[in-house]
């Protein structure tokens, strides 16, 4: 069979693009997919071992809830972290969200210094909403605590800090990721 030179150059050129396309496939597996909650495994706060337990006359945690940080700030999280069938708005996810802290008291301290500050760990989303101010909560079975609602502009899995702040310049925070289902 004898070929024309057009068809040698149409053969030079078929070449060398798959000598170019072949040269770019392992550079193209490197690049990992974009993180999304299919192909991320979220992080979420794990019991800690041994588990914290407030002093007296603090209570037990819930049943199916685990405490989570120090005697200097502390909440109650699932003991699998998932958020499940959180109240949706306009806004997003909103949640109840409870802090203690050894020797807090509503009396003295009815709006507490408490911000919370959150991220999306698993895809873009805008910063999770901390209702301020925080108040006050206090009853036989969660003693007092300091309470303020959050809102979680999607689902997904978050991090959440919250940080307590006196005037004395005594502050603490308390960080722990979650997951938010729909």
């Amino acid at each position: 069979m004898i070929l024309s030179r057009p068809c040698f150059r149409y053969a030079g050129l078929s070449f060398l693009l798959t000598a170019l396309l072949a040269g770019c496939n392992p550079i193209a597996q490197e690049i990992p997919p974009p993180r999304t909650s299919q192909t991320f495994a979220c992080p979420v706060t794990q019991p800690m071992t041994p588990a914290y337990l407030p002093p007296t006359p603090y209570p037990a945690p819930p049943d199916d809830y685990f405490w989570h940080g120090s005697d200097a700030l502390w909440t109650g999280l699932p003991n699998d972290s998932i958020w499940r069938g959180l109240p949706r708005n306009a806004d997003g996810y909103s949640q109840k969200f409870f802090v203690w802290r050894v020797g807090y008291d509503p009396a003295a301290e009815p709006q507490p210094p408490l911000t919370v500050s959150g991220r999306r760990l698993d895809g873009d989303a805008p910063s999770l909403t901390g209702h301020v101010p925080a108040t006050h909560a206090f009853g036989p079975d969660i003693h007092s605590a300091m309470v303020t609602g959050i809102t979680f502009p999607t689902a997904g899995c978050w991090e959440v800090t919250a940080t307590y702040t006196a005037d004395e310049g005594n502050s603490a925070s308390l960080t722990f990721v979650v997951e938010i289902e729909e």
